[in-house]
């Protein structure tokens, strides 16, 4: 309203700005060979949701590689390297699970920093 774009200009807007975000997240071998140092492709971003330690930390970027190269955080996986994806030591079970997972997590974790324990039973 404030530019005054129409539905269908909003739309295309959208869609080419969210189009990588989609594109990254495909599970299929897709990668730009060299260009891959440049553009951000699925093999390349599959990195960053790798549960092997080695990739921990690496490939954040949506298309652009250039602040992963700026930031020492880019890796570029081999020809063939296609890691398995996930959250290390987690099982997701089900749409529920995977949603609340987060939650659960912090809350582990706030435990664990502030030390609060567990509550007990009265009686005990």
């Amino acid at each position: 309203m404030l530019f005054g774009l129409t539905p269908a200009t909003l739309a295309v807007v959208l869609l080419v700005f969210q189009a990588p975000n989609y594109f990254i997240h495909l599970n299929s071998r897709i990668r730009f060979g060299a260009c891959g140092r440049i553009f951000s492709c699925p093999q390349t971003h599959r990195i960053h949701h790798s549960i092997e330690p080695r990739h921990f930390d690496k490939n954040f970027a949506a298309t652009f590689t250039l602040w992963d190269g700026i930031f020492g955080t880019y890796y570029h996986p081999a020809k063939d390297e296609w890691p398995e994806t996930g959250v290390a030591g987690t099982e997701i079970t089900s749409l529920p699970n995977a949603m609340l997972m987060p939650f659960v997590t912090w809350a582990s974790m706030l435990k664990e920093r502030f030390g609060i324990a567990e509550p007990t039973s009265i009686g005990k």
